[in-house]
């Protein structure tokens, strides 16, 4: 690794918000198709993508829009991070403010509890949006410093893996028939994985939010293989018609996003089965400004 690695880092955002934007910070308007606003920067609409299929798969229509679409020719690594949620090196916000923040923004008290936990086990940490210029300088910048000056090399950076998921991952595995038809879907094309399903079935952490930093080889092949064995899944899925069941599943009733929720499984197992051919950094942590 050389200070001279380039880096592009996409920040997906679908309403406006404080926004990075220089040389190596590209915000994606994500849902432009059917958005009521231009942010007057990069969307997930043009050539070939799903910016119509926002509802359902969220920040992902913001990587197939890059990984089909956007010149990488020049770029070393590719890093998709969140308008609320970044990556963190070293850089903690005050555990007193960050519990008050999380007090004052929380929708019920179940909320609290669960931002409270993944707070304190290191998941996720919580700032004030007022903090977002301290976060721009202590954040994206050690993060950018770490992958260019690291002894190790390394192909993909990741967030600490979530417990979180644990409960939600029962609920999916309980009905059988959705699980099934998304196993079904990995196995189409990839009868290799099914030893690492089975652990999947069995792993209690997860990588969530749909963050990561990869070297744009280690992109494509995810990319490829994320959106072959989703849309396998989503065409099964409207054939049993089986949709509006899969919205009644309590991982997604609240915040519909079946296909975001459901690539963050698929995540962890890529991560899982290419854990040994790939060099993996795995901690990252997330702080998310509320």
């Amino acid at each position: 690794m050389t200070k001279n690695t380039k880096i592009k880092i996409f920040v997906t955002h679908h309403k406006p918000w404080y926004v990075f934007k220089d040389d190596v910070y590209t915000p994606i308007q994500v849902g432009k198709k059917s958005a009521r606003v231009d942010l007057g920067f990069l969307w997930d609409d043009t050539w070939d993508n799903i910016s119509e299929r926002n509802h359902d798969y969220a920040e992902l229509t913001a990587q197939y829009r890059v990984r089909k679409n956007y010149d990488l020719s020049s770029v070393d690594y590719v890093w998709f991070c969140h308008y609320r949620r970044y990556f963190s090196y070293k850089y903690i916000p005050n555990p007193i403010l960050s519990i008050k923040t999380i007090f004052k923004e929380a929708s019920s008290l179940r909320d609290f509890i669960v931002k409270i936990i993944a707070h304190f086990l290191g998941i996720v940490f919580f700032a004030k949006k007022d903090d977002i210029k301290d976060i721009e300088k202590n954040i994206f910048m050690k993060v950018e410093k770490l992958i260019k000056n690291d002894k190790q090399v390394y192909n993909i950076y990741v967030p600490k893996k979530s417990y979180i998921l644990r409960w939600l991952k029962q609920l999916w595995i309980k009905n059988n028939k959705i699980w099934r038809i998304l196993e079904s879907s990995i196995n189409k094309n990839n009868p290799q994985y099914k030893q690492a399903i089975l652990k999947l079935e069995n792993e209690y952490r997860f990588n969530i939010g749909n963050m990561f930093i990869m070297d744009v080889n280690s992109f494509k092949q995810y990319e490829s293989w994320l959106f072959d064995i989703l849309f396998t899944f989503e065409e099964r899925i409207k054939e049993e018609w089986l949709f509006e069941e899969l919205l009644k599943e309590p991982i997604v009733e609240s915040w519909f996003r079946p296909y975001w929720y459901i690539s963050e499984f698929l995540l962890t197992l890529w991560l899982m089965y290419n854990n040994k051919n790939l060099k993996i950094y795995k901690k990252l942590n997330v702080v998310m400004i509320l």
